[in-house]
């Protein structure tokens, strides 16, 4: 699972490989020590960027977390009613219905299937 350890692991190799990349350049006499240096510093601020928005988006986690969970017991909850379990029945190809299956009548007559019939 990716969390805030992983994340700041990775973000250490990017930044150590740009650095390496810049000083590689310096060495090789293909930039000046000037624009290195530079480049350094532009590297340490994208750096610090990453970090903070990283953090921002795992606090945000926190937030949403729960109101995502929240979101998807309602959706479980509309799921398992009565009406939603035999529309589910009836309208998948593989169950096969042999007769009419007996309901509750405000059940039944919201049911798009008449192999579901009103108990009386």
């Amino acid at each position: 699972m990716i969390n805030a350890n992983v994340v700041n692991a990775v973000l250490r190799h990017v930044g150590t490989a740009g650095g390496t990349t810049v000083g590689v350049l310096a060495t090789l006499g293909m930039i000046s020590p000037d624009d290195s240096a530079k480049a350094v510093a532009q590297l340490h601020q994208m750096m610090d960027g990453l970090t903070q928005a990283v953090g921002a988006a795992s606090q945000l986690a926190v937030i949403m977390g729960p109101a995502f969970a929240t979101i998807m017991a309602v959706f479980a909850g509309r799921s398992a009613t009565l009406k939603s379990l035999l529309t589910a029945v009836v309208t998948h190809g593989d169950i096969k219905v042999e007769g009419a299956i007996v309901a509750p009548p405000d059940v039944a007559k919201v049911v798009p299937s008449d192999k579901v019939v009103a108990s009386s």
